[in-house]
């Protein structure tokens, strides 16, 4: 995959460094609709992503669909894998005709991998994504005495 352009400038980034109103680099509340696989993605992934000033307060329902896809797509893993227990292959099914079709959870884990790899660029976690994405700096260091350093 070609690397995308280098971002621009624009009103996002100066509303993430300058002024009163920026986001605040610190961690969003996890949803309550996120359950099992998607909640425990969120609380590991959350700590990463503040640590490296990666997520603001502004970014609950971006992370929240990265934790659901991740959840669906664990989810359809564990299927595939119990269909293996039970003797099949688990990627391939009998229909109820008797015909053998590609198993529906693979389809399922397929779609929601994509949809994570998405996911995953907005928050620069994959090496190329990374690239292309400036963490933030905390507002401290905008403020005086720091302010000396950046004029």
């Amino acid at each position: 995959m070609k690397p995308g352009p280098i971002p621009k400038k624009n009103n996002v980034t100066e509303l993430k460094t300058s002024g009163d109103n920026k986001p605040k680099f610190v961690a969003p509340e996890c949803p309550s609709h996120l359950n099992g696989s998607s909640r425990k993605e969120w609380l590991r992934i959350i700590v990463l992503l503040e640590k490296y000033k990666l997520i603001t307060d502004i970014d609950t329902a971006a992370l929240a669909l990265y934790c659901a896809s991740y959840g669906r797509w664990q989810d359809a893993e564990k299927k595939i894998h119990e269909m293996k227990e039970k003797g099949g292959d688990g990627l391939i099914v009998k229909s109820p005709s008797g015909y053998p079709i590609q198993n529906p959870y693979l389809s399922i884990a397929n779609r929601a991998m994509e949809d994570c790899y998405k996911y995953l660029q907005q928050f620069g976690l994959s090496p190329s994504a990374r690239t292309r994405v400036t963490p933030g700096v905390n507002g401290d260091l905008f403020n005086e005495p720091g302010q000396k350093y950046f004029t």
